[in-house]
């Protein structure tokens, strides 16, 4: 979503040790909206805005490899 910052957080501990986290930031707001019903709410309530699932992204990234022959 235009404005929207997306951070994609890899855990370093714990059991779920190498989950990716991903946290979307409205404009110009300071704190993480970090799941789905909370991006929902924040749009419906906040923004009067209908909650449009194919512009977040809630994928992390795929890591690239390369194998060396």
């Amino acid at each position: 979503m235009p404005g929207w910052e997306r951070e994609a957080v890899q855990r370093q501990t714990g059991i779920t040790i190498g989950r990716w986290d991903i946290y979307f930031n409205p404009p110009e707001e300071q704190y993480a909206l970090r799941s789905r019903p909370e991006v929902k709410e924040y749009l419906e309530n906040e923004l009067g805005q209908a909650y449009r699932p194919d512009l977040f992204d809630w994928q992390p990234a795929q890591a690239t490899t390369s194998t060396v022959t």
